[in-house]
């Protein structure tokens, strides 16, 4: 059981690894990215936590859509956004549940609403998609 926990938490460490990576800037330090603090955090709550071993199976899903994303955002290639928001959706989903601490669980949920934060401003907080003018998020 515990090989499975600290599996599951070497592919989450990994994956948030390479999306902190991936969206930093060069100005900013790793340690102060907000997905380093999720990793850190999410490190945490797992071995603090109690998951079920479909929790485990949501988290290890959870990971590899993340870690592809990251894949597939390093070599330039687009990114399945849906496939993201659904391993975000799942790791909140875990953090909503009992199987974290209650502290543990605030941590993880503040560190993706923050993460939510800076997607919004690197997108310079506009709407993105083919109705962008009609939704006032782009000007022509």
């Amino acid at each position: 059981m515990k090989k499975i926990v600290f599996l599951v938490l070497a592919i989450l460490l990994g994956t948030l690894t390479s999306i902190a990576v991936a969206q930093e800037s060069s100005s900013e330090p790793a340690q102060d990215s907000p997905a380093a603090k999720l990793r850190t955090d999410l490190t945490k709550a797992v071995q603090n936590g109690h998951l079920t071993d479909a929790q485990k199976s949501s988290m290890q899903s959870a990971a590899a859509s993340l870690r592809e994303a990251a894949q597939a955002r390093q070599n330039g290639e687009k990114i399945d956004r849906d496939a993201v928001k659904k391993a975000f959706s799942d790791i909140k989903n875990v953090a909503n549940s009992d199987a974290f601490q209650p502290e543990d669980r605030a941590a993880v949920k503040a560190d993706l609403e923050a993460m939510k934060e800076k997607a919004k401003e690197a997108r310079g907080g506009r709407r993105r998609g083919p109705f962008r003018q009609v939704l006032g998020g782009g000007g022509i």
